[in-house]
């Protein structure tokens, strides 16, 4: 809402269908079914019309989330250098019975999901905070083998009975990285690395090389610079040596 007030309409058609282009495909590539659009929001179910299993559609749901997640990083840089504001994310998950058909009036219908737990998945994305995942109970239960989550406060939500327990997913468990990762994440005080190698060329690779050796080589001279306090260190010129007296050698 606040950058509809800021964008004019083909700025801002131009975002929205970017984003939303990206994130179906990520859907598209987990074989979720995407209900529809709501704004800026994505109604999204697994189960119907394929499914893998109850467990499985939630693993590959939470998974789904996660990629939409990272690629809303590499989204955001190029928006920036764009000019337009930093975007962000954030996802409610919910396992449960859902009742999915036709609804609508005779001349015109649409094939979408309803149930207490598609409301659900909508109150917990309301309730997460920027870039997070909330997840049900139900949902964690069956994929807290393959993802670290960490435990909620329970909530209470609008049109919800009763406090609801909830996991935010942190990441997913991969045990020892693999030589063929494609992603890359890492996030520690002023350094942020975000690396998608599924969206390099090869012809890039050189370049890419080049800028990583560049920053190692300018770490190794910084950390020739500065000391273990994190002060710059003196020039051995400008280093003053304390020379102790002792009092009966004065005159």
């Amino acid at each position: 809402t606040e950058l509809s007030e800021t964008l004019i309409p083909d700025d801002l058609a131009f975002l929205l269908n970017d984003y939303l282009s990206h994130m179906t495909e990520i859907a598209k590539q987990y074989e979720a079914t995407v209900d529809k659009f709501m704004g800026d929001a994505i109604l999204i179910f697994f189960g119907d019309p394929n499914s893998q299993g109850v467990e499985q559609d939630a693993k590959a749901c939470v998974e789904m989330a996660i990629a939409m997640r990272q690629q809303m990083k590499l989204l955001r840089e190029r928006w920036k250098k764009m000019g337009y504001s930093a975007l962000h994310i954030r996802m409610g998950i919910s396992t449960g019975y859902c009742h999915v058909g036709n609804y609508g009036a005779t001349h015109r219908m649409a094939y979408t999901i309803v149930g207490r737990d598609v409301n659900l998945a909508a109150r917990l994305q309301y309730a997460a905070e920027i870039d997070e995942i909330l997840i049900s109970d139900d949902t964690y239960q069956l994929i807290k083998s393959d993802f670290l989550c960490a435990p909620k406060t329970p909530i209470y939500l609008k049109g919800i009975q009763g406090a609801v327990k909830t996991w935010q997913v942190m990441e997913k468990y991969t045990g020892n990285k693999s030589d063929h990762q494609q992603w890359f994440d890492y996030e520690y005080k002023g350094f942020h690395l975000v690396l998608n190698l599924e969206e390099v060329q090869n012809y890039e690779y050189p370049e890419l090389v080049e800028v990583l050796e560049k920053m190692i080589q300018r770490l190794k001279v910084q950390q020739t610079l500065i000391n273990t306090q994190g002060i710059a260190r003196l020039r051995l010129e400008d280093e003053v040596k304390p020379i102790e007296i002792d009092q009966q050698d004065q005159v």
